[in-house]
């Protein structure tokens, strides 16, 4: 069970990251539409920064759910115990 509940999180932390990703790429397109309207964009750097940073702990995150998932692996199945 434990395990199976890892993979849910590991499907989730990879939507998460999925988005997350998407979000960067939107707030960068729209830095550069700011800068060739020679528009301030130091609020919109600042967003993107605080959405690199979250993509960064996101990932750091699912490196830990691989972790318990491989460790949770490791262990004798308690199906196979008499």
């Amino acid at each position: 069970m434990p395990l199976e509940m890892e993979h849910r999180h590991l499907e989730q932390a990879n939507r998460h990251i999925a988005e997350g990703r998407e979000r960067i790429a939107a707030q960068r397109e729209r830095v550069a539409l700011m800068e060739r309207g020679r528009h301030d964009t130091g609020l919109a750097r600042d967003l993107l920064r605080h959405f690199e940073r979250a993509l960064q702990h996101m990932l750091e995150h699912r490196e830990l759910i691989l972790r318990e998932i491989d460790r949770l692996q490791q262990q004798p199945s308690r199906d196979h115990m008499p």
